[in-house]
């Protein structure tokens, strides 16, 4: 026998007007009569199976008449099958699925989830709102996105050729803090030229090489360095502008750290690899 607990002599059934607050069928909630043992005989291998499938399903698995099914059901007490019976399984998952995703678990249609759903007083999934991209596609600003938070803004909007009040927006958009602009390297006081033989090229001692001025002016080198010396400027020493934006290699693209220095992109490639970033 089914664990259905059968009602016994006495004791009247009453279901509830609807299961789950979905509508059943029209049996539902009605008052069944006394179960008459002796009229229902003996049990059934198929009286487990009564208000768990329809009557239509069950009779069609045994081979007989829905209507033998359902007086046999009615003399038992049990309510018919309802839809609410194959989504309570999935209870749980109200308000957290939505009502399509349940009704594929269970195999009933998503309005009948919705309305058993709303019967328990269940609010439905609630879908945030689609968020809105800061940088959709064609924004002018959309390839330089990884140098934010690593470049200050009017680096970024001088390589962009966008205006710096742009660059604030849609970095306070992205939640990032401004980064300070990078010092230019310090500018020693020019030198000026003097008169006389082999001068006239002092303002150029410590900006380029001693022998490019010594192929430029004429003078042999060892001059150019002693005038030098002599005057207490510095040795020129060859920079690359990449070294500048050195601490970006490994952190942004190798094409975006070439536009910012203004050298190929091979360059900054090589660059790494003299680094090894």
């Amino acid at each position: 026998m089914d664990d259905q607990d059968y009602s016994p002599p006495g004791w009247v059934y009453r279901e509830h007007a609807a299961v789950g607050g979905v509508a059943i069928t029209e049996t539902s909630g009605r008052r069944y009569p006394p179960v008459d043992w002796a009229a229902v005989g003996p049990a059934r291998w198929s009286d487990c199976k009564l208000g768990k499938l329809s009557d239509v399903e069950l009779a069609r698995l045994i081979g007989i008449h829905p209507d033998r099914i359902r007086r046999r059901r009615e003399q038992l007490g049990i309510p018919p099958w309802s839809v609410a019976q194959q989504i309570e399984p999935f209870k749980h998952l109200l308000g957290v699925l939505t009502d399509g995703a349940i009704a594929s678990l269970c195999g009933v249609s998503p309005k009948s989830v919705t309305v058993y759903r709303e019967s328990l007083g269940i609010l439905p999934v609630l879908r945030p709102a689609p968020r809105k991209q800061v940088l959709p596609t064609g924004h002018p600003l959309r390839i330089y996105k990884s140098l934010f938070g690593y470049v200050s803004d009017q680096e970024i909007a001088k390589v962009a050729g966008v205006d710096l009040h742009l660059v604030q927006e849609v970095r306070e958009a992205l939640g990032f803090e401004p980064v300070s602009p990078l010092t230019e390297e310090a500018t020693s006081i020019p030198t000026a030229d003097y008169h006389g033989p082999w001068l006239g090229y002092e303002s150029l001692l410590g900006k380029v090489s001693p022998a490019q001025i010594s192929r430029e002016v004429g003078v042999p080198y060892d001059v150019v360095e002693q005038r030098r010396v002599f005057l207490g400027i510095a040795p020129y020493k060859r920079l690359s502008k990449a070294v500048r934006f050195d601490h970006l290699l490994g952190k942004v693209p190798n094409s975006l750290v070439a536009k910012l220095a203004g050298v190929s992109t091979a360059r900054i490639a090589e660059r790494r690899k003299q680094l090894g970033t």
